[in-house]
């Protein structure tokens, strides 16, 4: 699994119509592996067919909050101000696979993330 940041252009303002099935993007994916020479291509087309994020998934969830949780370090503009640590905790806690090692050490790394960052938004503001 690949997470990629799109990020549109000022002259790209989406403006669809709400009709599911309709396509909303297309992406031409190219790419070389590392033993080859030939450069291979993938095209998607990405469907108007919005979910809420309570209902897809497990794992695509947990992938999301990965995201947010990256997005979040990194203090991006595109995401939403409103996002918490608990927010992306407690994201990465509904979908994660209790016995999958790794995503419990995501869910606590989340924690020590939170603790961290608050601290140094204190000393900053001192």
């Amino acid at each position: 699994m690949a997470i990629f940041e799109i990020v549109p252009l000022n002259q790209n303002k989406l403006v669809l119509p709400d009709n599911s099935g309709t396509d909303l993007a297309g992406i031409k994916l190219q790419y070389t592996s590392c033993n080859e020479k030939t450069d291979k291509q993938v095209l998607f087309n990405v469907r108007n067919n919005y979910q809420h994020l309570d209902k897809v998934n497990p794992e695509l969830k947990f992938a999301s909050a990965v995201s947010m949780f990256s997005l979040k370090l990194k203090n991006s503009r595109f995401l939403n101000h409103n996002i918490s640590w608990q927010i992306i905790a407690d994201a990465a806690k509904a979908s994660a696979n209790k016995d999958n090692f790794l995503q419990m050490e995501f869910i606590d790394l989340v924690n020590k993330a939170e603790k961290i960052y608050d601290v140094k938004r204190k000393r900053k503001s001192s």
